[in-house]
């Protein structure tokens, strides 16, 4: 082997690495960005999605108040065991305080506890709700539906958190919500006979 033949192997051999080392100075600040949202173990596309989700929804739910109540130790515990079912509990506190929130002003009939979805409509289409409110709800709702729908689904614990802790955050304007004033006229779900009363 001579020298040229030498040289020549030995800057084939580094050209790939080289060409790696100068790309990753180049887009440094958007590696650093990438690798900052990946997390240890499995992140697959629909845990990297709620994940992408929840930060989205934190910043647009940035007015509604904060729950004066944190994340407790069962919550916790629940969220690092079973981060699914931390997620659906969560909304179905969200979906209960929905519930009361309509049947309060009105807007559904008693039996809506068996249509959630009902509910959901009826609050959407009202005026009691404002538009982040109501963004929020359709956002929380669809993370739900992810989390409920997507098999082998693990996302970080800190998203969990965040969907819980926002999920509590709306859970009380809605409660905020259904204290502030009852509507006159609740609509009456059985008919008065006449002669009576």
């Amino acid at each position: 082997m001579d020298v040229l033949t030498f040289i020549a192997a030995l800057v084939e051999s580094l050209a790939w690495p080289l060409a790696t080392v100068v790309v990753a100075v180049l887009f440094r600040k958007q590696l650093i960005s990438l690798l900052a949202r990946l997390r240890k173990g499995k992140v697959g596309p629909a845990e990297f999605e709620f994940e992408e989700g929840v930060r989205a929804l934190e910043k647009e739910a940035s007015d509604i108040p904060r729950a004066p109540s944190r994340v407790g130790t069962p919550t916790i515990s629940l969220v690092t065991s079973n981060p699914r079912a931390a997620i659906l509990e969560a909304w179905l506190e969200v979906e209960e305080q929905a519930t009361a929130l309509a049947l309060t002003k009105g807007l559904v009939r008693p039996t809506a506890r068996r249509n959630p979805v009902g509910v959901l409509r009826g609050l959407e289409s009202s005026d009691i709700l404002s538009d982040e409110h109501k963004a929020i709800l359709a956002q929380l709702r669809n993370l739900r539906n992810q989390a409920a729908h997507e098999p082998d689904f693990s996302p970080s614990a800190d998203s969990v958190l965040s969907y819980v802790q926002l999920s509590r955050d709306l859970k009380n304007e809605l409660e905020r919500l259904s204290r502030s004033s009852v509507p006159p006229d609740v609509p009456a779900t059985t008919s008065r006979r006449p002669g009576r009363g």
